[in-house]
């Protein structure tokens, strides 16, 4: 899946409506998503980092750093664990 937003508020807003919802009506144990990395200034490839603190900010860990070798894409994985106050529904399991 992806998911955009036209600004950094709509991006908060949008995650805790996000990860509410998943959590409610999946049974999965983690949320997870992968952050593309683009060229700086410099050259060098790294993550928006204020986008990355939205997520962090939600509770969303580093896993670990993707480089596709065909395609020269990077990508950073963040997950967030299944939160201990929103159970999995009995009917899901």
């Amino acid at each position: 899946m992806h998911i955009s937003a036209i600004s950094k508020a709509e991006l908060e807003r949008f995650l805790t409506l996000l990860i509410s919802y998943v959590f409610q009506k999946d049974c999965c144990d983690e949320i997870r998503l992968c952050l593309y990395h683009h060229e700086n200034a410099e050259g060098k490839l790294q993550v928006n980092k204020e986008i990355q603190t939205i997520f962090t900010a939600k509770g969303f860990k580093w896993k670990q750093v993707n480089n596709d070798k065909y395609t020269r894409q990077r990508t950073t994985i963040l997950a967030l664990r299944r939160p201990d106050d929103i159970p999995v529904s009995v009917s899901l399991r």
